[in-house]
């Protein structure tokens, strides 16, 4: 447990919660020994995951350029289908985090190195990037007044279909 707990830069699974742990987790790109994931997700507070969940992705989908609108519902969608799994195991009296885990990793996985999106600078000359990556680039224009020219028609592929988010916990958050 103390390479996960270095890897997310946590003391306490409490830890969590903050938006900098969830970061460090979506953001890092190497091998998570899932069992140790499954012990520590066990011992989070699901709303409060929920809501820092829920807080990464507002930051990610605030830097998704308007014309992107399928990646932004796509992204979107994970974002409320990730709640809704937090939601059901919230209410679970033995949850099983298995299906959660297995789930976090998955978009992890693709999001900090799978997926490509595709750059190209004034010149006209193109580089791949993983996601996280590209939001590093599109973030760092922003700050410096920089248009770039992004193509994000191959995260497109991400399969969703097996997400649910259950409505009747959504009454709470309206």
């Amino acid at each position: 447990m103390d390479k996960l707990y270095d890897i997310l830069d946590i003391k306490q699974p409490e830890d969590l919660a903050y938006f900098e742990s969830i970061a460090n987790f979506f953001e890092y790109g190497g091998e998570i020994d899932d069992e140790e994931m499954y012990q520590l997700i066990d011992q989070v507070n699901f709303q409060a995951l929920k809501e820092v969940c829920s807080e990464y992705f507002e930051d990610l989908l605030e830097n998704i350029p308007e014309y992107e609108t399928e990646v932004y519902s796509l992204l979107n969608n994970l974002s409320l289908a990730f709640q809704g799994m937090m939601d059901i195991e919230e209410v679970t009296e033995a949850p099983d985090s298995t299906y959660l885990v297995d789930e976090l990793n998955r978009f992890r996985l693709w999001y900090s190195g799978d997926s490509v999106v595709i750059i190209r600078d004034l010149e006209g000359k193109s580089q791949e990037f993983c996601l996280r990556d590209a939001m590093m680039h599109i973030r760092l224009a922003k700050l410096e007044n920089e248009d770039l020219d992004c193509d994000f028609s191959q995260l497109l592929d991400y399969e969703i279909d097996d997400y649910m988010y259950n409505f009747a916990y959504m009454e709470d958050d309206i």
